[in-house]
């Protein structure tokens, strides 16, 4: 599932989904983090634009070690974490251009303003390594009954 960044709050999110999953039930995501937290006015104002850009909560954007700590503490075991955003940020931004020109004709310019914005962003993190895409997953802990 790849939405628990938007969210509000992604916790919360994940509480929900650890009630409602079986014993021992799985869940799997793709998910966006930080590298690690941001230094400096810059970087701060950086991700505020890029969060208020991408519709997705500024509380979100936890570091690795957030990320896994939350999950351990809301109840979540075999935690597994794999990094995909080469594969992901600049993808997205080309879809987004091609997206743009096939559709150009069709579509007001104005309309392409916050996907262009978007895509500007995107480039940024991919270059920075700013930001992580990853894939998550985890299970609920199983209780035995003695």
């Amino acid at each position: 599932m790849d939405c628990a960044y938007h969210f509000k709050t992604r916790e919360t999110f994940l509480k929900l989904c650890l009630e409602k999953l079986t014993h021992e039930g799985k869940v799997s995501l793709a998910d966006m983090i930080l590298t690690k937290k941001p230094q400096g006015f810059l970087a701060k104002l950086f991700l505020r634009v890029f969060c208020k850009a991408g519709n997705i909560p500024y509380e979100n954007m936890v570091d690795p070690q957030e990320y896994v700590a939350m999950l351990k503490r809301l109840g979540y075991v075999d935690i597994k974490m794999e990094y995909i955003e080469n594969y992901v940020f600049m993808g997205l931004s080309d879809y987004i251009q091609q997206h743009k020109k096939s559709l150009q004709l069709f579509v007001p310019g104005y309309k392409w303003i916050k996907l262009d914005i978007m895509r500007y962003l995107l480039k940024v993190v991919d270059a920075t390594h700013f930001l992580r895409f990853v894939i998550v997953t985890a299970s609920k802990k199983h209780f035995v009954d003695r």
